[in-house]
């Protein structure tokens, strides 16, 4: 028995507490891991219509590691083909009932994709490869668990991919990253103002909330020399904006937040403050604190 805890929640604990253990290194040196828990705390993410409540998660990071090599190698098939081909296959059928004729015309349409197995050798070697030396790939998995105290649950899975270093003078450095993020937040059991008749403040009621998310994720981060201190702005640009969830047509917020972060690291611990504005409203925002252990 998991004690009234979501399937999604003790797969996140797995995770978190199989990284933090330091069970997945292998033989490959260049895998890193980290683990995280964070409080959220406001409404970027949701309409104007809708109250602020507490999130909390709970994140897996890592860099070279298992679950990267899984998502990559589902793509080895579909990066592999070659050649995509369609057929046709027309038949005609005649019936006749009560003193009545029909003709029936079916069409079937095949379609075959070809795929290159020596380029598909290539891409699964480069993707198993991945880990056995240090990889400029972040991948961060974060799951909102609700025995925690928050009212959210969901999932969201970012993959990053980190540029060059480049150095601003002796006591600063600054690198892009660009990637790819896709999942999907539900917010319970939050209250919502509709409006009676387009005027003024009707009643207030307790709904849910969701918030889906596929898109790229592009961030500009800068470390102050060796102090451990880091600061990040990041815009996600998201494909399929926002799921209303019960708001108003045209209350939702913008569905690409933007991201202001202060961080910092002694050894392996990490601390980091995130602020998330969503533009479409004077109030739409939330902080968050986190706390993590790992790369």
């Amino acid at each position: 028995m998991t004690g009234g805890r979501s399937p999604l929640a003790v797969v996140a604990l797995c995770i978190w507490t199989t990284a933090a253990c330091g069970t997945a290194g292998g033989n490959r040196p260049g895998q890193a891991f980290g683990v995280a828990t964070s409080v959220t705390r406001g409404s970027a993410y949701l309409p104007v219509n809708a109250a602020s409540g507490t999130t909390t998660t709970l994140t897996y990071r890592e860099s070279g590691g298992p679950l990267t090599r899984l998502l990559l190698g589902l793509l080895v098939p579909i990066s592999s083909v070659s050649n995509v081909s369609s057929t046709s296959r027309t038949t005609v059928d005649y019936s006749c009932q009560s003193g009545r004729c029909y003709k029936t015309t079916r069409t079937t349409t095949t379609t075959t994709a070809t795929v290159d197995t020596a380029k598909a050798a290539r891409l699964a070697a480069a993707v198993d490869s991945i880990g056995r030396t240090k990889e400029p790939i972040e991948l961060r998995l974060d799951i909102p668990v609700r025995f925690l105290g928050g009212d959210t649950s969901g999932l969201m899975l970012n993959m990053l991919y980190h540029g060059k270093i480049r150095q601003l003078g002796p006591f600063a450095a600054v690198w892009f990253s660009g990637g790819l993020g896709f999942g999907r937040y539900t917010f319970h059991d939050r209250a919502v103002t509709t409006l009676s008749d387009g005027f003024g403040v009707g009643e207030m009621e307790v709904d849910e909330q969701t918030y889906s998310y596929f898109g790229f994720p592009v961030r500009v981060t800068a470390a102050l020399g060796q102090t451990g201190l880091r600061s990040h702005v990041q815009a996600d640009f998201n494909l399929l904006g926002f799921d209303y969830g019960g708001g108003n047509e045209g209350d939702s917020p913008n569905a690409n937040p933007f991201h202001w972060g202060l961080g910092y690291r002694l050894g392996l611990l990490q601390i980091e403050a995130d602020v998330a504005f969503g533009r479409s409203r004077i109030d739409g925002a939330s902080a968050t604190l986190e706390v993590g252990i790992g790369f």
